[in-house]
């Protein structure tokens, strides 16, 4: 062959090349693709010493993955490596300081560099009064280091101080489920701690509380909180009726802060427990209510500059039984609120009491219409089974989602980190489209059995219900 038709060849190739590629991503802009769930990695215990109450705390933040185990008493630390979204490295054990057991020392919350951890059935010195523990990473040292003890100024015994927590910046935020108040037992509080970077104390700065609360009201038994935002679930109030639950929203002034708000589902009723777990963002509130209509929801609220207006319902497109799957037992929203990760702790989907955890997307508003999320994956882990009550607790930070499994058997517990913007044809989620992720596009070619299922479905790029040419036009211009 003469080197003018090799190159008149590569250069007709090269075009084909072209066109093919610039097909896909036209698509690719086009479609809003779901995508298969990718499990990055696992996080266990070392030597497999965890409890059957790992991962009942979870919380991540960049590249340091914080795990909780109230049962063992203690805190793993692990660290995003750089051989890949699956390599996490244990980087340390947290244990409290005192070498006192500090019952159920394990529930987490982390922002940048500073670590808070729960322990609300610790004795100091009353039984189940409750603590929090803060603990701040030492570069140079490459260490975490305990900076300090924040007790309720007026707790009492059977508080459960730290029963919750949540912290952002200079700022923590902790539940007392258990406090009584107005005279009302497990009425709840909530407690500001704010950290003085002069003295390097953290000083408790104020206490929250509902004004109209109840008998076993529980405020505070889910809190999160965002610059000089605080958002606090309170499942038991009876607005709705008995324990429908509300959520309350707190402000920052720069002097006080101030009831801004009381959240409650539009369909609430009795029963429903709204507020049982929270997560907030920018300026959008998630709120779970575990018992809605015998399955779960969750409710994404929106703040406009002036109220908290009701965006949507959320609810799993496939719940799977026999009971109620707890969908809302755990919720996580992203930093920018485009993405939301909910938990579903009793999910059947893989074995009695498995559980799953369900990914939503937020499509925003176009021309007069609303803003609408969408489910787009179901997680579930790879080694899932009965009992493990995946998706007890989630976490985001970024694109990565960190799912808890406590187990709740001789088994101990596991954390799984599951990417949330995988590429396009990553099918089998290696961070990488090739021969693999083309056989299996070419083995679900045609319509799709279930297209209200995302998980059923990965090979659906385009979200059409069908595997073709636009899913393999897609899965090409991804590749490599």
């Amino acid at each position: 062959m003469s080197h003018e038709r090799c190159a008149m060849r590569k250069y007709t190739m090269n075009r084909c090349s072209i066109v093919v590629f610039s097909m896909a991503a036209v698509i690719l802009s086009m479609v809003r693709p779901t995508f298969a769930q990718c499990e990055a990695g696992r996080l266990t215990a070392p030597g497999g010493d965890g409890g059957n109450d790992f991962a009942r705390g979870v919380a991540i933040d960049g590249d340091v993955a914080v795990v909780g185990d109230p049962v063992i008493e203690a805190v793993y630390v692990f660290r995003r490596g750089e051989g890949g979204p699956g390599d996490w490295v244990l980087e340390q054990v947290l244990t409290p300081p005192d070498g006192e057991v500090a019952d159920q020392f394990g529930r987490v919350a982390i922002d940048g560099e500073v670590i808070l951890v729960g322990a609300p059935g610790a004795a100091v010195p009353e039984f189940s009064r409750g603590a929090g523990y803060v603990y701040r990473y030492d570069a140079q040292a490459g260490q975490w280091r305990f900076e300090q003890q924040l007790i309720a100024s007026d707790g009492e015994a059977g508080d459960k101080f730290a029963w919750s927590v949540a912290i952002d910046g200079n700022v923590a935020l902790l539940g007392a489920r258990d406090d009584e108040n107005n005279g009302e037992r497990e009425a709840g509080s909530a407690y500001i701690f704010r950290y003085e970077p002069r003295t390097k104390q953290w000083i408790e700065e104020t206490k929250l509380t509902d004004a109209d609360v109840d008998f076993n009201d529980s405020f505070g038994f889910s809190v999160s909180i965002r610059e000089n935002v605080a958002l606090i679930g309170e499942p038991g109030d009876d607005a709705s009726g008995p324990q429908a639950g509300a959520a309350f929203i707190f402000r920052f002034n720069g002097d006080n802060w101030n009831q801004e708000t009381q959240l409650t589902a539009f369909d609430g009723e009795a029963g429903d427990l709204f507020g049982w777990s929270v997560s907030l963002a920018d300026d959008a509130a998630l709120i779970g209510a575990l018992e809605d209509d015998q399955l779960g929801a969750a409710y994404v609220f929106r703040y406009n500059g002036n109220d908290w207006k009701h965006e949507m319902k959320l609810i799993a497109s496939d719940p799977v039984g026999p009971f109620n799957p707890h969908f809302g037992v755990s919720v996580a929203i992203s930093a920018d609120a485009t993405t939301a990760v909910i938990g579903a702790s009793s999910d059947g989907a893989m074995g009695f009491e498995a559980g799953a955890a369900h990914v939503f997307r937020r499509d925003p508003p176009v021309a007069l219409t609303s803003a609408r999320w969408r489910e787009v994956a179901k997680l579930t882990a790879s080694n899932g089974g009965g009992g493990d009550f995946f998706g007890r607790s989630v976490a985001t930070s970024g694109t990565t989602a960190l799912v808890g499994a406590p187990r709740w058997s001789e088994v101990p517990g596991r954390s799984y980190v599951f990417n949330l913007d995988p590429i396009p044809g990553d099918l089998d989620c290696d961070a990488t489209v090739g021969v693999v992720d083309l056989l299996l596009l070419l083995g679900a070619w045609g319509p799709c059995a279930d297209c209200d299922t995302p998980l059923e479905c990965p090979a659906d790029l385009n979200g059409d219900c069908t595997v073709g040419v636009f899913d393999l036009l897609i899965l090409l211009g991804n590749w490599g």
